[in-house]
């Protein structure tokens, strides 16, 4: 059994599904976040138990040739995104390798390979955004919850997000802050403010903006829309009434405070009218990929009836839709 705070020199040899370094070390597997296979490494064991362990780097002896520099400052903290340490090229590899491995493993196939269709970027492209909200000497900020915890990482700009949904953001930010708006916390249960939820159709542009609140009034609404109808695309504000002691971000109730309460977009040439609690795809060009690429693998043919066992806002059903037959979504 390894010992805790000692440091061993050990080889990356494998990742885990959520994107981390797996090393042997006196046959005992060490999870290594922020590690890149084939490099080697000198890791203080933080946690060991007899067949696992976890570790952490202290001084990288190789270096992968797919390691490059975070573009994001807040990264290594954030727990949002787990791949930037490595190139785009070995991010896609470990992805392909991980569902190859499931489906032979435990698909029961034989498959050597697995194509994948790569994003076109890395930036961007996410149409939801959910921000935390926390305060700090009396000044409320956002981020993203450091990994495994509720503790949120203070960021003015995220790179996975369009530009404009974080303007959205900071918009919430300066009304919450002038109007002096309280915060939730977690601890004691008071507070109004728990997160900034955002919601862009990539398509349409249109911007719906959900706050989720401790409560069933917001203060200074009007001075609220006023601030968001300067951000081209606005087009709807909604309260998510959260009183529970909870991790859950939306509650069950929704207010309109203006607009109708949802925004449209369109996937594959179909018409969506989204929600806050409509789930949709984040990615809207991979999405469309995907959507195409298993129509034409699967052979789809309007002779056949396709079942959508999983039925969200109805995207997968409608897409299927143009090829099959008959489609039903559950």
């Amino acid at each position: 059994m390894l010992i805790r705070n000692q440091v061993y020199e050990a080889t990356v040899s494998d990742y885990t599904a959520e994107g981390q370094g797996v090393a042997k070390i006196e046959g005992c597997a060490v999870f290594i976040p922020n590690a890149i296979v084939g490099e080697k490494c000198t890791v203080r064991i933080e946690k060991a138990q007899k067949t696992w362990a976890t570790g952490k780097i202290v001084e990288l002896l190789e270096k992968s040739p797919h390691r490059v520099n975070r573009d994001c400052p807040v990264a290594k903290l954030c727990g949002g995104c787990d791949f930037w340490h490595m190139d785009y090229e070995e991010e896609t590899r470990l992805k392909a390798d991980r569902v190859l491995q499931a489906l032979n493993r435990i698909g029961g196939e034989s498959l050597e390979e697995l194509p994948i269709l790569s994003s076109p970027t890395c930036h961007g492209y996410r149409n939801k955004a959910q921000y935390p909200v926390a305060a700090k000497k009396g000044r409320a900020y956002t981020g993203f919850y450091r990994a495994g915890t509720h503790s949120v990482v203070e960021s003015g700009r995220c790179l996975i997000l369009p530009e404009i949904t974080d303007k959205v953001k900071d918009a919430v930010l300066d009304y919450v802050n002038q109007y002096r708006i309280s915060v939730y916390d977690e601890q004691t249960g008071k507070g109004l403010l728990r997160h900034i939820y955002v919601r862009r159709g990539e398509v349409s542009g249109q911007i719906l903006v959900c706050l989720a609140v401790n409560g069933r009034k917001l203060p200074h609404v009007p001075e609220l829309i006023d601030r968001l109808k300067k951000i081209p695309g606005f087009a709807t504000l909604v309260l998510s009434v959260n009183t529970k002691n909870t991790n859950i971000i939306l509650g069950d109730e929704f207010i309109t405070l203006y607009g109708p309460g949802y925004i449209e977009d369109t996937l594959c040439g179909l018409n969506f009218r989204l929600s806050p609690r409509s789930f949709y795809q984040v990615n809207h060009h991979q999405a469309q990929r995907l959507y195409q690429s298993a129509i034409e693998l699967a052979g789809i043919t309007k002779a056949d009836t396709v079942l959508d066992l999983y039925c969200g806002v109805g995207t997968i059903t409608l897409a299927m839709a143009s090829a099959a037959g008959k489609v039903i979504g559950v």
